[in-house]
């Protein structure tokens, strides 16, 4: 963290999670979390900006116990904001 800073010093200020308001010890249940619900709501989970991929992709698959909805609805959400 401390080389990240120092790189992004006067462009950026680098916070942990805790100050975010997600444990430390939670993070990976919370990215996992994210990961589940953007690719439950047909969303990517991967951009090529961040990860050098051709297309945005949703990650995984579902296999569910009943037939999926017949629409998707018309309006993604933007923004998801979790709350502790």
């Amino acid at each position: 963290m401390g080389r990240l800073a120092a790189r992004g010093a006067g462009r950026w200020r680098l916070r942990g999670t805790d100050e975010l308001g997600v444990p430390a010890q939670a993070r990976k249940a919370y990215a996992f979390a994210l990961l589940g619900w953007l690719s439950w709501h047909g969303q990517p989970g991967a951009i090529p900006t961040v990860t050098g991929a051709t297309r945005g992709a949703a990650l995984g698959s579902w296999t569910p116990a009943v037939p999926a909805p017949a629409e998707a609805p018309a309006d993604w959400p933007r923004r998801l904001r979790v709350r502790a």
